[in-house]
Formats: C-alpha cells, structure tokens, sequence
C-alpha cells in the first residue's frame, strides 16, 4: 500500500516555483535568439524583394509618375488636385526620382517602407510573444500580395506601413493608457494613412474598437480625452483632403470602373490576399497552399485561446466589412488592394492564437505548417511570381520593337495605357505613335490614322501595330470602332498586327471571356489570322488586309 499524504499549500507553491523557472528559462532562450531571428528575417525580407525589380511596369505604376518635366514641386501638388488620392506618396516619389528615376530604383522607395512595417511589426507583436513576433515576421516577409506591394511603384506599401504604426501605438495605449507618447504615434500612424490613400480613414473604426478592447483585457482605464484628440486628428486631415483639396474626386468616382460586389469578387479577391490563388497561372502548388491555409486556420481557431486574441480578429473584420458595406450603399471598392490594410490585425491574430495553444502537439504542428506554408511562398516567388509582370506590358513592346521597321505606325488604345506602352517602345521614335483615346468621332479618328498611315512615308505603311488592353471599362462597340476606322484608311495591302494585352482585374470577376469577343470582332473584321499565339496574359494575332476584299 502507498502511504498517501496530503498535498501542501507549500508543496504547490513550490511546484508554481518550479514552473515558473521552466517558463522563464523557456523564454530566456527565445529572447537570447530573439535577435539572430530578427536579423534573418530581415535578410530573407531583403532577398526575396530585391528579385524581379525589373519586371515590367503596369498601367497603375504609370499613373503614379504624375508630373510633366517641367514641374516643380508647386505645380505639382496643385496638379494632384485632379488625382483621386491625397498628394503624401506622390511628393515622395517626386523627390525620389529626383536621385534616379529608373524602373529599379522606383521600387526600391516601396520596399524601405515595407522593411520598416517589418520591424515595426515584429516589434508590436514583441509585444505579446517571441515567438509570435518570429512567425509574424516571417508570414510578413514571405505572403504574396505583401512581396507583391513591397516592389509596387504605388502608395500601398507605405499605407501598410501607416496601418502597422497605427496598430504599434494603439497597443501601447492599452498597456499604458497614460502616457502621451502612445497617442502622439497613433495620431501620426493613422495621419500618415489618411494621407496616402482615403481608405485610411476607415482604420479608425477598428483601432478604435481594438483599442477599447484591449484596455478592458489590460484591466486599465480608457483615457477618453486623449483617445478621441488621436482619432479626431486624422478625421480632420481626411475631411480636408476630401472636401477641399481633391477638386474633381466627385467626377471621378461617379462612373467608377471597380466592378461591383459579388461573391465571385470576394472569392477571387480573398484567395488573392491570402496567397491561395495566383494571377494569370494556375501552380501545382495551389491546392496544398489552399489545404496547409485551412488546416492552420482551423487549428488557431478551435485551440487557440480567443479570450486574449479577438480584438485582434475584430479589427481585421470591423476594417472589411466598413469597405463591403460602403460598397454596397455608395461606390464600388472592394478590391484586393483597398482591403489590404486588414492583413495586419489578420496576422496578429493568426500568429497570436497559434502561440497560444496549449497542447503541445497541435502547437508544434501549427508552427510546422506556418512554416512550410510561408517556405512553398518563397519557393513560388522565387521561381515564377517575382519575375511575373502585373500585365504583361514589357514583353509586348519588346516583341514590338523587334518586329519593328521605320515607317511602321503604332497604335495604341485605349489611350491610358499609352504612358505604361511608350515607357518600353525606347527603340521607336514619338512620331510613330498614334494614341487613341476614344472612337466615337469617327471623322476625326479617320483623319489622325490617315495622317499617320502616310506621314511617315510617301506609301501607305506595310505593317501597322495596334496595341490594346482588354479590361472591366473596355466596350466591343469602341473597338470595333477603332478598326472600322483603320479598315476605311488602308488603301493597299498591309499586314496588321494586333496585341491585346488582358487585365490582370478580369481574373476577379472570372471574365476570361471577354477576350473571345474581341477576337471575334478581329476576325469579322480582317479574317482568319495568319499568326495566332494565346499567352493567357496577352494574346498576339497578325492579319493580311486587302482593301479589294471589302
């Protein structure tokens, strides 16, 4: 028989005592390899961002070079009055290009602020974990549409930037809800985000509401006079650029091209955010993302300890759902870009649940899959994804120069896209573009390809190029047009080839379609093609048009 004593007040303490030094012990190691993480991750950040800078521009990076050379830093801020965002990026990018203005060197002004979210990303969740603020870090550095927008030459890295400081200092306000400097660097993060894009204003909501929550987890005071000045500040600036500075912003947005919401949008733009679907190419590897994502997720969810993590999943949901609603009601905005501020508190959440499980097993596999899942994102990037355009601009000039003789024209419609399309015809001189911005007068379209199909030489030219992206906005009619326009000038044999160039959007709304009805039109046109090459991206077709076939 075994002689069984009672348990102790003493002996459980000590047993707490015991505890507590295995805990301690356990997170002196990860503090002591805390730094060596840090260091790494910012190198694996740094390796993967500075492959593929040189993929091509796309029409969206064009419009963010929103000056003429004469432009002074005045005229410029006066000319982004037009603009439908406020001026902070572009005045950036203005200076930036001021030290080198390549293709390169642009995008290297996105990763600095996509570094610095980073570290301040790591440093917030530090916060709460190690080792959360290590899986963090390198779910961060190695998503998809975060490599993505850390090379962009647009406004979205530094917004996620903004967002990131915004969610530092709101964490900081409910662990010390009375010092002054946590508002001071809300104030700023949430300023910052206002502006560089007018979605920022919709970050206030769910910090706010992030920020009530983890005060009452803290057990700490709300300091309401200091919390309502930090979120005031940025309504204010919101109000100025929307009321006053941005002129035309409501010209702009009442014939707005973001398609509308449907589920087949929130399905392609969710899987689009979480890196569980690509653009154009379908990899092998889709389906084991999908499944790692899910199995991850659902683990997180149902071990994960909810009662000191929601407010971290409530600010991601509170920040979509204002962008659902207000497209719903008002203008269509749900995008992929607008809604990735939200990836944020997303990650915070995901990382911090999974830290948080407390069976041990379940946990070690969690980290195990977050590790694998962030390991096959870097293996697709580095493959494929880094050195994939956004739409495929580069490539088809460069197959244009190279086909390219002296007197050939170069049309380009629509007109939009003529900046992004003449960055890359380096080789062919001005005189030889023809952009066309609309097709309804016939008569004055008639009479600038007439112009243009004869002024480069005494003959009509033999070989005419026409260049066009195929988008959400784009009308059959408008194109039709255009060649009907061209058919009426030709007056002897000629060679026509044709570049339709798909919009990486059509992917959202599953509208591969559309590109079929735009050959159709081609062929009812011109006839069969002599040369037919479907790169899904673009699509490039020759035709042999004799004007005694009419």
């Amino acid at each position: 028989m075994y002689d069984l004593q009672p348990i102790s007040r003493s002996d459980i303490q000590d047993f707490i005592k015991i505890m507590e030094k295995i805990r301690d012990s356990h997170n002196l190691e990860i503090n002591n390899f805390y730094p060596y993480a840090l260091v790494l991750i910012l190198i694996l950040a740094l390796i993967l961002r500075f492959i593929g800078l040189d993929r091509g521009m796309w029409i969206d990076e064009s419009f963010s070079f929103r000056w003429d050379k004469d432009f002074n830093i005045i005229k410029l801020i006066i000319s982004l009055r037009d603009y439908d965002k406020p001026p902070l990026y572009f005045i950036l990018l203005y200076f930036w290009t001021k030290i080198n203005a390549s293709e390169e060197f642009c995008r290297l002004l996105s990763i600095i602020f996509d570094i610095g979210s980073l570290i301040v990303l790591m440093k917030w969740l530090k916060q709460y974990s190690s080792v959360a603020s290590i899986l963090g870090g390198v779910y961060f550095a190695t998503l998809p549409i975060i490599l993505r927008y850390s090379q962009e030459i647009r406004l979205y890295s530094l917004l996620v930037f903004a967002t990131v400081i915004a969610f530092f200092f709101a964490s900081r306000i409910a662990s010390k809800p009375e010092k002054s400097f946590a508002y001071v660097g809300l104030t700023l993060g949430l300023s910052l985000a206002t502006s560089v894009q007018l979605v920022g204003i919709m970050l206030v909501p769910p910090i706010a509401l992030f920020i009530i929550l983890m005060t009452i987890l803290e057990k700490k005071d709300v300091y309401w006079n200091k919390l309502i000045l930090s979120l005031a500040i940025p309504c204010l600036i919101f109000s100025f650029f929307y009321f006053i500075y941005l002129t035309t912003l409501t010209q702009r947005t009442i014939d707005w091209w973001m398609p509308p919401l449907s589920w087949e949008l929130l399905s392609s733009t969710t899987k689009y955010l979480f890196g569980l679907s690509n653009l154009f190419f379908h990899s092998n590897t889709d389906n084991i993302i999908v499944f790692i994502f899910f199995a991850l997720l659902t683990m997180a969810l149902f071990f994960g300890q909810w009662k000191n993590n929601y407010p971290f999943i409530l600010a991601a949901l509170v920040f979509w759902l204002e962008i659902i609603i207000y497209s719903l009601i008002k203008t269509h905005i749900f995008f992929y870009r607008i809604i990735l501020p939200g990836i944020v508190p997303f990650i915070g959440f995901l990382v911090l649940q999974i830290t948080s499980i407390k069976i041990k097993y379940i946990k070690k596999i969690s980290i195990i899959l977050l590790t694998i899942l962030t390991g096959i994102f870097t293996f697709n990037w580095v493959s494929f994804q880094a050195y994939q355009p956004v739409e495929y601009y580069k490539p088809v000039a460069n197959l244009i120069e190279s086909q390219w003789q002296a007197n050939n024209p170069v049309i380009i419609y629509p007109g939009y896209i003529a900046s992004t399309v003449k960055y890359y015809l380096e080789q062919i001189p001005e005189d030889n573009h023809l952009v066309v911005w609309f097709t309804n007068d016939s008569e004055k379209l008639k009479s600038d390809i007439r112009n243009k199909l004869f002024s480069l030489d005494k003959e009509q030219s033999k070989e005419i190029f026409v260049v066009s992206r195929i988008d959400l906005t784009l009308k059959q009619e408008d194109y039709k047009n255009l060649l009907l326009a061209i058919k009426s000038e030709i007056k002897s044999q000629v060679t026509i080839k044709i570049a339709l160039i798909m919009s990486h959007e059509l992917f959202f709304v599953n509208n591969w379609e559309k590109s079929k009805t735009f050959l159709d039109i081609l062929s009812s046109e011109f006839g069969q093609p002599l040369s037919y090459q479907d790169k899904k991206a673009y699509i490039l077709s020759e035709y042999k048009f004799i004007p005694s076939q009419i």
